[in-house]
């Protein structure tokens, strides 16, 4: 029998004390967003700072993928694929692809020119990776932003408003997680009753989809599920773009509890991307943001068997979506970013053939 612990463990013996030289965070405002919603920098936006918080984050990644991969909970399960049939190359290039993926909100120290450059490959998985959710972050914010502004041009009189609205309710694990590992037939049962859980939340945003377009000048929605102690805490967390005239009827999800978030991004002709001083609103309108962006940090601490039902349960589910302008604001904006990545990697290539032909 093959044991997956040895066949990982080279692998993540390279990754686990890796860390990445950091100069400096990008400076642009969606960049901003995307450090404070994942890696908790809010204010302190020093060197040593976003070097520290990036690099702990990077490290939690990689002790997950290393406890999901050698319980065989996530990368591969025990009795789904006979050991005849296991490749072990690619068990480990899953891993190494997974546990390479590095965030995009900071900038690196640069390469000298006669090394060989890297690779990058992200691992799209946006909805488990917290570097991938960054980026996913830091286009939707960068996208809503170009909206507001051209809204805004042809309008300078219009007056925006945005309401961020999370309703959430608690899911029983039914005895799945805690001490020892359930049997295969309770963490299938498990993953049935959450993916039916999270389709729901789903159905009744798409319900109200008609009503949303209507009313609002663009949206965006995301369904997660946070692992507790003894369950999962499952959210809905919509994003509504409208006019300050507009009177919303924001419908009411099942749920044990609601936060909302009201404030005005536009008034006068001026939007908060504009301002050159930081105001109270300001200050509001980057908490409604983190509110709806912020990514579970429970995914990377909480219990592994837990984490693995919510990762089986959301495979191939798309949990985000929008409205208007942000509607392809899901995978397509990964697909976009890796492309735009590929052809400056490209074009960079070529500056430094073209300058090697010269010399």
């Amino acid at each position: 029998m093959l044991v997956l612990q040895d066949v990982l463990e080279p692998a993540y013996r390279k990754r686990s004390t890796r860390s990445y030289a950091i100069v400096a965070p990008r400076k642009r405002a969606s960049y901003g967003v995307a450090l404070a919603a994942v890696y908790g920098i809010n204010r302190d936006c020093s060197v040593y700072n976003v070097r520290s918080s990036v690099n702990s984050m990077c490290r939690q990644w990689v002790h997950r993928l290393w406890d999901l991969g050698r319980h065989e909970l996530w990368l591969y399960q025990r009795g789904l694929v006979p050991d005849s049939e296991l490749d072990p190359y690619k068990l480990v290039r899953a891993f190494e692809l997974y546990a390479d993926c590095r965030p995009r909100c900071v900038a690196y120290m640069p390469r000298p020119a006669e090394w060989k450059p890297v690779e990058y490959k992200p691992c799209n998985r946006a909805n488990f990776c917290p570097h991938c959710w960054a980026s996913l972050v830091a286009r939707q914010t960068q996208r809503l932003k170009y909206l507001i502004n051209a809204y805004i041009a042809n309008d300078p009189k219009s007056r925006l408003s945005l309401h961020v609205v999370t309703d959430e309710h608690f899911l029983t694990s039914a005895g799945i997680g805690g001490l020892g590992f359930a049997q295969p037939e309770e963490r299938y049962a498990a993953i049935i009753r959450l993916r039916d859980e999270l389709q729901k939340c789903k159905n009744h945003i798409h319900q109200n989809y008609t009503s949303t377009r209507r009313n609002t000048l663009a949206s965006l929605y995301r369904v997660c599920a946070v692992p507790m102690q003894d369950g999962w805490r499952v959210q809905t967390r919509r994003l509504l773009l409208a006019s300050s005239a507009t009177k919303l009827s924001i419908p009411t999800m099942r749920g044990d509890r609601r936060i909302l978030h009201t404030t005005a991004v536009a008034r006068g002709g001026e939007t908060w991307m504009q301002r050159k001083t930081v105001s109270t609103q300001d200050e509001d309108i980057y908490r409604a943001l983190i509110a709806f962006h912020a990514y579970p940090r429970e995914l990377l601490n909480n219990d592994i068997e837990l984490v693995a039902v919510y990762l089986n349960a959301t495979a191939r589910m798309r949990l985000i979506g929008g409205t208007g302008k942000m509607r392809r604001a899901g995978s397509a904006l990964v697909r976009e970013y890796v492309q735009q990545e590929k052809v400056a990697r490209d074009d960079k290539a070529a500056k430094r053939a073209e300058e090697v032909s010269r010399n």
